[in-house]
């Protein structure tokens, strides 16, 4: 075998190594006791099996082109006959061949040493640093990485490879992992605030079920254990007797950015519902009936053993419009082409006179065949901007809401101390702080 098909077994190794590595790392990176993950921890493994096999092979291929080829035993040769004479040449020609055989000078075979492999080749440099960091590892055959990966060749390919492999699997854990970015959203069966048929301003919240913290929050929750203290006479310590456990405030902390219109919409959303949250509904109200007390929320987010549709009510809200940041515009975004600009001052919507775009078209030398239907104008619903700081900080405190059935009827330590209550997305009622 050549050096070049050596050295293309080579990059193919190269390669498998790091596929081989990603995968090993991304089952070390799975939760084993989460159930969704089981059917694909098994197919992680299926598929190691099959790359320790495949780089055993491709292994055991380079090993055995490495070595020098076998020469062949010389000849044996007759010996030579000093200052002998060749016989007549009327004798047996058998003879006569025999003897310029013996005497003849022996000849010189160039380029006799077997080829190696430079060891300080790219290639071979690329295949002793994945050996370095991975051991012996064992890939596939040619046609598998042709086939799975279109034709890539080379080690740039090699490389290009594994990062798609990366994002690949990347992609395949956040499947498997669900989104774990905090959220902080109404009941399922609400049908208010954002989750009204008008919700107004609060409009952008709907597409993302609530209120998405663009960054991890800062979340403060305290559980405490209340003790009573006995002070007995004639003693020298105090006796504590259990009374009650309780979770204290929750605070939540949190950035918010707007860079363009869209955001600043939601900056805007998001502030107006954490006002609404802390009131409630009254007066004209129907759907709650008046006097209803404020929205009860949801918080989920970093897992199903940390927040899992963990109910609360908002107590307080708090945020500042700082003076050193931009602001930007929010509920009017910059007029686009076939908006009516008109539509700030006038009530009435505007027609465009057909014979007016006539006119335009012959000025501009342009035949009336080209002449369209005319544009269909628009007005601008919302007509008094609102601006929104680039960015500010938004600032909670809330109370964690636990029932009088859930503490009574559900609740277990036995069971608590499994994590099963905290699941709020596989059991009625949300997640028991």
């Amino acid at each position: 075998m050549g050096t070049a098909n050596i050295g293309a077994l080579t990059v193919e190794l190269a390669a498998l190594r790091e596929s081989l590595r990603i995968k090993l790392q991304s089952l070390s990176n799975i939760n084993p006791n989460y159930q969704m993950n089981a059917a694909y921890i098994a197919k992680l493994k299926a598929e190691v099996i099959v790359l320790n096999e495949n780089i055993a092979s491709i292994q055991a291929q380079i090993n055995a082109a490495s070595k020098p080829a076998v020469q062949p035993a010389p000849r044996p040769t007759p010996p030579k006959v000093e200052n002998a004479t060749p016989p007549a040449t009327e004798q047996n020609a058998a003879q006569t061949a025999a003897f310029l055989e013996a005497n003849a000078e022996p000849q010189t075979i160039e380029n006799h040493e077997p080829a190696t492999i430079n060891a300080d080749d790219a290639i071979e440099q690329a295949r002793l640093e994945a050996e370095a960091i991975n051991g012996e590892i064992p890939p596939r055959t040619e046609q598998d990485i042709i086939g799975a990966y279109g034709g890539m060749q080379g080690l740039q390919g090699s490389v290009d490879r594994a990062r798609g492999q990366q994002i690949t699997q990347d992609a395949e854990n956040a499947k498997t992992q669900g989104d774990w970015r905090v959220r902080l959203s109404l009941a399922p069966s609400a049908g208010y605030l954002y989750k009204a048929q008008n919700p107004g301003i609060l409009g952008p919240l709907q597409k993302t079920d609530g209120v998405i913290f663009p960054y991890v929050p800062q979340i403060q929750v305290t559980y405490a254990a209340h003790y009573d203290a006995g002070e007995l006479i004639h003693s020298n310590y105090k006796i504590f007797q259990y009374k009650n456990s309780s979770i204290d405030q929750i605070s939540i902390t949190c950035d918010f950015t707007a860079q363009d219109n869209d955001e600043a919409n939601y900056m805007l959303a998001v502030i107006h519902f954490f006002r609404s949250v802390t009131k409630m509904f009254y007066g004209q109200d129907q759907i709650p009936k008046p006097g209803t007390p404020p929205p009860l929320c949801y918080l989920s987010g970093m897992g199903e053993f940390q927040f899992d549709r963990h109910p609360l009510v908002i107590s307080s809200f708090n945020y500042n419009l700082p003076n050193d940041v931009d602001y930007i515009r929010a509920g009017s975004p910059t007029l686009l082409s076939g908006v009516n600009s008109n539509g700030y001052d006038s009530g009435n919507d505007i027609v465009v006179d057909d014979s007016t775009a006539c006119r335009r078209l012959q000025v501009s030398g342009l035949n009336f065949g080209g002449n369209e239907s005319a544009p269909n104008w628009q007005k601008q619903s919302n007509t008094q901007p609102t601006y929104v700081p680039t960015k500010i900080q938004l600032s909670l405190t809330a109370y964690p809401i636990v029932t009088r059935n859930d503490i009574s009827n559900k609740f277990s330590l036995a069971e608590y101390a499994t994590g099963a209550l905290l699941q709020g997305s596989k059991r009625s009622g949300g997640g028991i702080w």
